[in-house]
């Protein structure tokens, strides 16, 4: 595996959180990288941080070794994985975009306002794929057609 010298992409997080994994690199995956250099940097496990009950979670899922397909998957939640309750699942291919929903989640956990926000449980989203994107602050759940699946896939 080449070190290129990429960084990690630059994420404001409070000294609050407990970051137990941070490989979010400032790598957009349409790169022009030769893939066998940069295919392991988009992998399921990116970041994971927690602060109390909440975590978040950052992978990026898809087959990027086939013509780069694939896209980052947030995830932030209370509780367990099966456990807990679900506050958002974004999906995106844009390392800025994502940035931005994780500043955005990192500091809104941190206000009291969030505390009055309540989720989709775990156990209960029975109509909930896998790949459906879902927001409890715009209280959305969106389920992506299969076209919607590979244009998202393979920007």
């Amino acid at each position: 595996m080449k070190n290129l010298g990429f960084k990690n992409k630059e994420v404001n997080i409070p000294k609050e959180w407990k970051v137990y994994k941070n490989n979010f690199i400032d790598l957009e995956p349409t790169n022009s990288n030769p893939i066998d250099d940069v295919w392991h940097y988009f992998q399921e496990d990116i970041l994971q941080a927690s602060y109390k009950d909440f975590f978040i979670d950052l992978g990026f899922y898809g087959e990027y070794l086939d013509n780069r397909k694939g896209f980052f998957k947030l995830v932030v939640a209370k509780g367990d994985f099966g456990k807990g309750e679900l506050y958002e699942k974004y999906l995106s291919r844009s390392t800025e975009e994502v940035k931005e929903k994780l500043e955005f989640y990192f500091n809104l956990i941190l206000s009291k306002s969030f505390e009055n926000l309540s989720g989709l449980k775990y156990g209960e989203e029975e109509n909930e794929e896998e790949y459906d994107v879902y927001s409890s602050i715009n209280k959305t759940l969106r389920k992506l057609s299969d076209e919607d699946f590979e244009k998202l896939s393979s920007l």
